[in-house]
């Protein structure tokens, strides 16, 4: 995948992360174990663009991130 912008290749790692983690917290909870999730990230777009609420000024990001 090519990305645009530096807030672009922060994003969908964290994305990635948060998507895979809701997965296997899913999982956990068929087998009645309870799991937190906790991501940390140290990158300020990426964390900015994921507390949005719409896209706000972000123009090339593929949908399947959203």
């Amino acid at each position: 995948m090519v990305v645009l912008s530096s807030g672009e290749a922060e994003f969908y790692p964290l994305v990635t992360a948060a998507s895979e983690a809701l997965g296997e917290q899913l999982v956990a909870r068929k087998w009645d174990v309870k799991l937190d999730i906790h991501i940390w990230f140290d990158a300020t777009v990426g964390a900015v663009m994921s507390s949005r609420r719409g896209l706000g000024r972000v123009k090339h990001v593929y949908t399947a991130f959203l």
